[in-house]
């Protein structure tokens, strides 16, 4: 089967936003607007810094590869348990055998979500490789960029405006909140 330039495109964008919009719709059930505005702002951030390094979209794609394998882990608990990573699952890794751990991916629970993770990732990696090496960046500076600055920058500003509810969606972005998981409540346990 052979995939089109803008099909290629499409499908790593689709996946790539997938677990960040799953862990959006997971905030709006559960917490306030600033704590969503926190999450974008962190994952935006996050692109826009990758982006930068990357000056193309196949390497972009394929530097998001680690992060894309670390929100379908981050999404998978997340909405599992309604939580993210906390003192629980640090308590269970750091009590955990390695046999236990193996034998939770035979039983079905544990299958099915490290079936879908390798589906997933296999896609997204796959796709990433074709994507062309075309420039993220023009020459010169386009209105989507400012825009994209602006809307970030006043989401950051609606945020900070909570404090706590900053900190909540801020705890929900997959790279910001595996650093503070591995920080507080792993290093804790």
């Amino acid at each position: 089967m052979k995939w089109s330039r803008q099909a290629r495109v499409i499908i790593c964008a689709v996946l790539l936003c997938g677990p960040y919009i799953a862990l959006t719709w997971w905030l709006w059930r559960t917490t306030r607007l600033p704590s969503i505005a926190a999450f974008l702002v962190a994952v935006v951030v996050t692109w826009i810094l990758i982006a930068s390094l990357a000056r193309n979209w196949r390497r972009f794609l394929l530097w998001q590869f680690p992060l894309y394998l670390l929100s379908l882990a981050f999404v998978a608990y997340t909405l599992t348990y309604n939580v993210p990573p906390s003192y629980v699952i640090a308590s269970v890794l750091a009590t955990t055998t390695r046999d236990e751990f193996v034998g939770f991916f035979t039983i079905w629970t544990g299958q099915r979500l490290l079936w879908a993770c390798l589906f997933f990732s296999t896609l997204y990696l796959w796709m990433a490789w074709r994507v062309p090496a075309v420039r993220i960046f023009g020459a010169r500076p386009t209105r989507l960029r400012w825009g994209v600055l602006a809307t970030t920058g006043a989401l950051g500003l609606f945020a900070a405006l909570r404090a706590d509810a900053m900190m909540d969606g801020l705890a929900a972005d997959p790279l910001i909140g595996s650093v503070l998981f591995v920080a507080g409540p792993l290093r804790e346990v």
